[in-house]
């Protein structure tokens, strides 16, 4: 099944993954998000596939977190998107025999950094960003009143609380 996915649905020029096929036509969907990137990266991980998980890792850093930071979403699925991503990208950094493993570990623990220095202070506690390189809006949006977008930051420092 990695096989076929890398075949398939890796964008031989960025070495993206891309979101998947249209049952009823068959087209590859193109679009591009941060929690495809994770589950692949997982499932390479989990089959030793290192070579795929480097690329992997070097092509979330070049095209989706140029500035070290992933990618935020609005709310709904996408508060989780990076989160997800962030969840593979630190066990990769635990377990990759390769240079990308410092690379994966620098992801996290930078969109960390920024996710909790971006959070606005509430009376309840933190309220994270939908967007972990700017700062929560103050009013907070819709987005972050999202519970994904919240659950997505917990997540994120939790895996870098592993590293």
């Amino acid at each position: 099944m990695t096989q076929w996915l890398t075949d398939t649905l890796v964008d031989p020029e960025t070495g993206l993954v891309w979101d998947g096929i249209r049952a009823d036509t068959g087209e590859v969907v193109k679009h591009i998000f941060s929690y495809c990137q994770g589950v692949f990266l997982g499932a390479c991980l989990e089959q030793s596939r290192w070579d795929d998980a480097a690329r992997t890792i070097r092509a979330v850093e070049k095209h989706l977190a140029p500035q070290g930071i992933l990618p935020g979403s609005e709310g709904g699925d996408g508060g989780l998107f990076s989160a997800i991503a962030a969840r593979y990208l630190a066990l990769a950094a635990k377990s990759l025999p390769r240079p990308e493993a410092e690379t994966a570990k620098q992801l996290v623990q930078q969109s960390a950094e920024a996710c909790w220095n971006g959070a606005a202070q509430e009376k309840t506690g933190p309220l994270f960003s939908a967007y972990w390189d700017k700062p929560a809006p103050n009013p907070p949006g819709k987005a972050e009143r999202d519970l994904s977008v919240q659950i997505g930051g917990w997540m994120l420092l939790e895996a870098a609380a592993t590293l």
